[in-house]
């Protein structure tokens, strides 16, 4: 049974990026609402799942364990010309040398298993620090 959150969620609606696509839920072709946060006591980051607009929300299921609080989401559908399913993420881990990648499967709810899509040192995480993810009409899903 869904139940309300105390999560501070905000009041727009994404179904079209514009450079914001962290900081919104995003609604999938199927009605539903997810949002993706960054859990500020332990730094893990979540999804949560609305399927009545926002009224009731799931319990938070746990993406990534000790993320940088830097994340980035893209939805399959931003993509022109494209009709799939999938969100996806990229997100730092808490050193800020590896950068993760995951996707959610919005018709099954099926998240993916982790991908390290870069394992380095030479990634430096700061106050400023910024990731995005994006899908090419091609298919081809960047990071940034």
């Amino acid at each position: 049974m869904s139940t309300r959150l105390d999560i501070a969620v905000p009041d727009c609606v994404d179904d079209n990026p514009e450079g914001w696509q962290s900081n919104c839920p995003i609604l999938a072709a199927n009605g539903a609402l997810y949002y993706f946060y960054s859990n500020n006591n332990n730094t893990d980051l979540y999804y949560i799942k609305s399927t009545d607009f926002g009224g009731t929300w799931t319990a938070p299921i746990l993406v990534q364990a000790e993320v940088f609080l830097v994340f980035s989401t893209w939805y399959d559908r931003w993509t022109v010309a494209t009709s799939g399913d999938l969100i996806h993420i990229a997100c730092f881990g808490q050193t800020g040398d590896d950068v993760f990648y995951y996707n959610l499967d919005t018709s099954t709810d099926t998240l993916s298993s982790q991908v390290i899509v870069f394992n380095g040192i030479s990634a430096a995480v700061g106050s400023n620090t910024s990731l995005s993810i994006t899908k090419a009409m091609k298919g081809r899903v960047m990071k940034v």
